[in-house]
């Protein structure tokens, strides 16, 4: 009679990396639904920025207010006039997170990465669509450089991000002996 253990044993090892495969594709559709909202909403509200806000800002609430600006840089303006190194730069880390996404097991790592892969993009699909290769910014706090929605959600989710780090790196720690 033939020994079955061996195609049991494997049989098992099959139907848990499907079941990995499968949460993993979750994980990372959930990164891409995340990055798509965050897209259409910064485009969205960039349009409005530059149709309303072209002519006069907008006061809101103590120094906050609505005020449309161009950056041809990254944050703070920075590496202004350096389009190819800024393109270069966000192509790497775009394709570092979705790797990382794909690989992720975390929920609030794919949201993470969601947040600051469309963040990204969406800057980065300014710089391609406009012909002067500038991001709109039009949030003004009157101490901190003028943003937009991608920037925030970038932010976010770099903020999360290590919140769920150092959670990590905390319960490995914790239960270490």
């Amino acid at each position: 009679m033939q020994n079955w253990e061996p195609y049991k044993t494997s049989l098992k090892s099959s139907n848990k990396l499907k079941k990995t495969n499968t949460k993993n594709s979750t994980q990372f559709l959930i990164t891409l639904l995340v990055a798509t909202l965050v897209i259409i909403l910064d485009q969205i509200t960039k349009l409005l920025a530059s149709q309303y806000l072209s002519k006069q800002s907008i006061k809101l609430l103590g120094p906050l207010k609505l005020k449309l600006e161009y950056n041809s840089g990254i944050a703070f303006s920075l590496l202004s006039g350096h389009a190819v190194i800024i393109d270069i730069t966000i192509a790497i880390v775009c394709i570092v997170l979705i790797y990382y996404a794909i690989v992720s097991r975390s929920l609030l790592m794919n949201c993470s990465f969601g947040l600051i892969l469309g963040g990204a993009l969406s800057n980065f699909a300014d710089r391609l669509l406009r012909s002067d290769h500038q991001v709109i910014d039009f949030i003004y706090t009157g101490f901190w450089p003028t943003f937009n929605l991608a920037d925030t959600s970038i932010v976010i989710g770099c903020a999360l991000l290590v919140i769920k780090l150092i959670k990590t790196d905390n319960e490995k720690n914790n239960s270490s002996p």
